[in-house]
């Protein structure tokens, strides 16, 4: 089977999503796949891994959806696309799979996050779109649900798919060396944030919030890991900075070793506004970190009852669920235990690629 997954626009990291790529290409010979990207990913080792494994990127810029459609169907026509999966451009996905209507080809429909929260007018939209795509996948029951309550009459081809993530994701680096890297030593309290800093990632909240915590902790260090839009990145940097939280803060910008970097830290947060399902936080539950996130359906299910919650855009609540957790390092050790059991439980990238690759084939 040939599988065409349309990506849409420059993939930035090597992240959960490209690693549910290469996986999925190394898992199967039975099936290839080809990724379309509007940009060049900026990871080289992500394209080299892919690569590596078998599967295709090709690369053509955007120039609106009628070439989009255009360039997409004369791939499909080219290289025998047999399923056509495409990813994060809800209306856009929506739009395509009526493109190809009268192609040979399956669609397949991915959300990773939130559908749009709408109006009537586009809710009815929506539901008129949902019925051209063969199968609509939410990447957690929460945005299932979500993408159910804006259908009419195709509930049925509506499920739910984790992408999950790797067993063996951990290097050998030790928490001594990372933390030698980032210049901190063994005693202080390290907290860790994965995201990029558009609004819905909540990383002001956190800020807020940290300036509670340095008060009762002068020593903590806050490690926030991502960046983009720039303009957003320059609005945190000047929130911090008016905070005085200079000295407590690591900006480490877009990194490739998210993984390693956790070995690192003590407690991971994830304060998002909204969330389709945060591999991050996948990532850091397997590495034994306890997490505090924002009291949101698609965040519980990440971690299941291991996790720690608190009311959404609340920095007061969660300033002190991580001053309780810094205070309390037996539940902090315990919680870590709990999250790493269930993730390594649920959430397993391996499986998941297996599981896709058979339900490919079953289409045929």
């Amino acid at each position: 089977m040939n599988i065409l997954h349309y990506a849409g626009y420059q993939s930035q990291k090597y992240g959960g999503v490209e690693k549910f790529f290469v996986q999925l290409a190394k898992s199967s010979s039975d099936n290839h796949h080809t990724i379309f990207f509007h940009d060049q990913p900026w990871c080289t080792q992500f394209t080299k891994d892919f690569q590596a494994a078998g599967g295709e990127i090709i690369v053509i810029p955007d120039a609106g959806l009628l070439k989009c459609i255009k360039n997409i169907r004369h791939i499909i026509k080219e290289k025998h696309i047999d399923v056509l999966h495409t990813h994060f451009l809800f209306k856009r996905d929506l739009f395509l799979s009526l493109a190809v209507k009268d192609l040979p080809v399956k669609v397949l429909c991915m959300l990773h996050s939130m559908p749009p929260q709408t109006n009537f007018r586009s809710r009815f939209f929506y539901s008129i779109m949902m019925f051209f795509p063969h199968h609509i996948w939410g990447v957690s029951n929460a945005v299932t649900e979500k993408i159910r309550q804006m259908s009419v009459g195709c509930k049925k081809k509506i499920d739910t798919f984790y992408l999950g993530v790797e067993k063996n994701i951990f290097p050998n680096s030790t928490r001594s060396e990372v933390r030698n890297e980032l210049n901190l030593t063994e005693s202080v309290p390290v907290i860790g944030n994965v995201a990029w800093h558009g609004n819905e990632k909540g990383v002001d909240i956190l800020l807020a919030a940290w300036k509670i915590v340095i008060k009762k902790h002068p020593e903590a260090m806050l490690v926030q890991i991502g960046k983009n839009p720039e303009q957003a990145t320059q609005k945190l940097h000047k929130m911090a900075d008016e905070l005085s939280l200079k000295k407590n803060i690591c900006w480490l910008g877009l990194r490739n070793d998210v993984p390693r970097l956790l070995k690192g830290m003590d407690i991971f947060i994830q304060p998002s506004r909204t969330e389709g399902l945060v591999l991050s936080v996948v990532e850091a539950a397997k590495a034994g970190l306890p997490i505090i996130a924002t009291d949101l359906p698609c965040l519980r299910e990440a971690t299941g009852d291991a996790g720690i919650f608190f009311p959404l855009e609340n920095s007061i609540v969660l300033a002190e669920k991580i001053i309780s957790l810094i205070e309390h390092p037996e539940e902090q050790k315990e919680r870590g235990i709990l999250c790493k059991q269930y993730a390594f439980a649920t959430f397993d990238l391996e499986k998941q690629c297996q599981k896709y690759n058979q339900i490919i084939q079953n289409w045929k």
